[in-house]
């Protein structure tokens, strides 16, 4: 309702308390409108979560539920913006003198109108802006974690987790139970290779089974012993997750209790003890020196990617399942083909034990998949709060455009009479919007550069000033907002002038 509306109302009888209850009515409608959207939007949104959590390859201990509180919180805060934004004007039109606002509400309050409005568009620009930014850093980050070389193949790897504590079974049948469960799985058809490991990759965490130490070699001034993250492992485990052994052998049947300890260390390992020389032979200490049982190197792996995408090299150590017993395992099979086997390999499990459950069953991909949840998430809540972001600014830019156009018509029929061409007057209008789009979106790049390096932890190997973001992010906004302005700036380029000259 317009100060000038109000003044018509006052004019004809209507008292300060109807106007101000006829301006309370209809911002209430519109805000309750545009709660109630919102709830609708929200019940549609958790259950598009609530669905995406369900399909997760680990538990997510989150409640998606639409909470009675929150709904009645925002709606509170909806009837409390409704109040202010109708109060205000309301108070203020309906106690402005009659023949001021009559004569001044198209100019002294519409330009109170557009500075405001300005200032509000120039917000929403900066902060779609700065969202659209986080959006494509995020995407850009996860373009380039596909092409990072996580030092092992997940596809057509299939896994299932079993846990023999749960059916208590002592080391040595524990042990058997592996090996008759491994010799079963190699035969099913369709499989490639199979393994049992303890660890898997890329679970943002680590195994450990203590610290490494070489003789001849000082221990950290902090610790007795490196730190190293180890894994307890089955033969065919390399040749499974497609792990190079680019020194010595993978493990054999022969590796079992009561013969030599063995290992098989990572490259950054052997660099670090035995630089120049060749590491296979060599023994170290699973601990203090001295104090420890020693393992010999039989084997060197390739570097990988061991509790994230974004790891740095770090010591790492396989060991036998023979060797060094654990209840729990994890079964991997490479399949031949693209038809699942983890069917047979249930058959397989209930034949050697009815009452063991298998804990968790999927592919390879989609467990280390959830290695880049956190970049994903953020990067489709960036998106679309960026994408709504950006609607509002564009419908904020046309909108003070076309109100500039309203309240500039007379002057540009006069600059049409006078012989303003039409392109001209174009160019005028856009101008009058899009300036308010172009600082905005200075401002929202600028406060982008800070908001990557805040991020910049999970920006995996993308710089936070990386320039083919901001300028993909800087045209598409700019084409867009010039779309907002040009709608309405061509309808004032249209105008008649001998029918703009006589607008009031």
């Amino acid at each position: 309702m317009t100060l000038q509306e109000l003044a018509i109302r006052q004019a004809l009888g209507a008292g300060r308390s109807r106007l101000v209850r006829l301006a309370l009515t209809e911002s209430f409608v519109l805000f309750l409108l545009g709660g109630g959207f919102g709830v609708i939007l929200a019940v549609v949104s958790l259950s598009t979560l609530d669905a995406f959590v369900r399909v997760l390859p680990i538990p997510v201990l989150v409640d998606v539920r639409l909470d009675v509180r929150v709904v009645a919180f925002a709606l509170l805060v909806s009837l409390a913006c409704a109040a202010g934004s109708g109060l205000v004007p309301a108070f203020h039109g309906s106690g402005s003198s009659l023949t001021g606002a009559l004569k001044d509400a198209p100019l002294a309050a519409g330009f109170r109108r557009l500075r405001l409005r300005s200032f509000l568009v120039t917000g929403q620009v900066a902060l779609a802006a700065t969202l659209l930014v986080a959006a494509g850093l995020f995407l850009r980050a996860l373009s380039h974690a596909a092409s990072i070389d996580p030092g092992f193949d997940a596809s057509g790897v299939e896994i299932a987790e079993l846990d023999l504590a749960l059916g208590r079974y002592a080391d040595a049948e524990g042990q058997a139970f592996w090996d008759e469960i491994l010799e079963r799985t190699r035969a099913l058809s369709g499989v490639e290779s199979a393994a049992l490991a303890t660890d898997l990759p890329l679970d943002f965490g680590g195994f450990g089974l203590g610290g490494v130490n070489v003789a001849g070699r000082e221990s950290p001034e902090d610790r007795d012993s490196y730190s190293a993250d180890w894994n307890v492992v089955t033969p065919d485990y390399f040749r499974t997750m497609g792990i190079r052994i680019v020194r010595g052998r993978d493990f054999a049947p022969s590796d079992r209790t009561g013969t030599t300890e063995v290992a098989v260390i990572n490259e950054k390992m052997a660099r670090e003890f035995w630089p120049g020389e060749d590491p296979i032979g060599k023994r170290f200490y699973n601990g203090p020196i001295g104090e420890s049982p020693t393992l010999e190197v039989v084997g060197v792996a390739a570097d990988g990617k061991y509790r994230s995408i974004t790891d740095r090299p770090r010591l790492f150590v396989y060991v036998p399942l023979s060797q060094r017993y654990r209840s729990d395992m994890v079964l991997l099979v490479k399949r031949s083909g693209r038809a699942s086997v983890l069917g047979s390999v249930r058959e397989v499990v209930r034949d050697l034990d009815v009452d063991l459950p298998l804990v968790g069953t999927q592919s390879l991909s989609d467990y280390v998949g959830v290695g880049l949840l956190p970049q994903r998430t953020a990067g489709t809540a960036a998106t679309g709060l960026g994408l709504v972001g950006l609607l509002l600014a564009a419908v904020g830019v046309g909108g003070v455009t076309a109100y500039s156009v309203a309240r500039r018509t007379r002057e540009i029929g006069i600059r049409m009479a006078l012989g303003a061409e039409r392109r001209s007057v174009l160019r005028l209008m856009i101008w009058e919007g899009l300036r308010l789009g172009v600082f905005g979106g200075i401002v929202g790049l600028a406060a982008s550069l800070a908001l990557g390096r805040l991020l910049g932890s999970l920006l995996l190997g993308v710089s936070a000033t990386d320039f083919p973001t901001f300028a993909a992010v800087g045209a598409f906004l700019g084409g867009v907002l010039l779309l907002a302005c040009y709608l309405p700036a061509r309808r004032a380029s249209a105008v008649e002038p001998h029918l703009a000259v006589r607008w009031e």
